[in-house]
């Protein structure tokens, strides 16, 4: 019990916090947030960082980026997930550091309740029920019995349970609905696996290539293996992922050498060369010329 807390934040921001349920959750307010929060995850590599349940005011836009896996369901209203439209019974999953945007209908807004994992294992439980196979909204199996597990997660009292243990055996039941959906309606998904770990990926790459980027580092940002987002870009890309990594970077090489002052050994630098016969033998490589040999080229058209 130690573990888990219960929230409810107001439109206006006013926070209550208390250790039961009964104490801190009203049905007396027209928008509000209540969440269970667990602040520790006793060692667990797959652990329920928060679960809740969202009243929201009209017309509420969210743009966020977290760092776990959630899944929402929407009892009620309507609302688009990244310009997609949602409504009452739609679900929809956010991957770790997915940049999302959450809008709320004018007239409409949504009712909806979410559940988030998170720990090193994250990526076997998503992978397991297919989530990296789905489209951006689905539904799942049982809606009845989605919605009312939301409803006991978030808003009965255990006094003899343990919470951290009884919330992630409803997100395995929740796993449990998704995967029977899929094994009914796989022959009709129009899908790519993996598609939203790869798009992250690049996204990060994208944001980060002037430094000295690893694959390490891009895999353990997304919360995925090594070797298995190398498979992903030899899938999405047709060729390895670090050689995506060194394309992005001598893309930005070229554009530096041909409106930019700096010197070739300051691009270098730039994009994440600490050394500069490294990156001159890269670049001849891509362009069949020195850098030098490239600006030269570019100045006298």
């Amino acid at each position: 019990m130690a573990n888990i807390y219960y929230r409810r934040l107001y439109e206006g921001g006013q926070c209550i916090s208390a250790e039961t349920p009964e104490e801190v959750f009203s049905k007396e307010d027209k928008y509000y947030s209540d969440v269970i929060v667990n602040t520790l995850s006793d060692g667990l590599s797959c652990y329920v960082l928060v679960a809740g349940h969202e009243m929201s005011w009209p017309e509420k836009k969210v743009t966020q980026r977290n760092d776990r896996f959630t899944i929402h369901y929407i009892a009620k209203g309507q609302g688009t997930f990244n310009n997609t439209p949602i409504k009452e019974g739609s679900c929809f999953v956010v991957f770790p550091n997915q940049e999302y945007t959450l809008l709320n209908d004018k007239n409409n807004p949504l009712d909806k309740y979410w559940i988030s994992l998170r720990g090193p294992q994250t990526t076997d439980y998503i992978t397991r029920a297919h989530f990296d196979k789905m489209p951006p909204v689905f539904k799942f199996s049982h809606e009845e019995r989605v919605f009312e597990l939301f409803k006991d997660m978030i808003y009965t009292p255990h006094p003899d349970t343990d919470l951290e243990l009884y919330l992630l055996g409803c997100f395995n039941l929740l796993l449990s609905f998704h995967k029977a959906m899929n094994e009914r309606t796989d022959n009709k998904l129009h899908f790519n696996a993996g598609h939203n770990y790869y798009e992250m990926a690049k996204d990060y790459i994208m944001k980060r290539y002037n430094e000295k980027l690893t694959v390490k580092d891009i895999a353990e940002h997304i919360h995925i293996s090594e070797s298995y987002l190398r498979a992903l870009f030899l899938k999405f890309e047709g060729k390895p992922i670090g050689e995506v990594i060194i394309d992005y970077k001598m893309e930005s090489a070229k554009s530096l050498l041909t409106v930019s002052e700096y010197s070739v050994n300051q691009i270098s630098g730039i994009i994440g060369y600490a050394d500069y016969s490294t990156f001159s033998k890269l670049f001849k490589k891509k362009m069949n010329c020195s850098p030098t040999e490239y600006r030269k080229m570019k100045l006298k058209r």
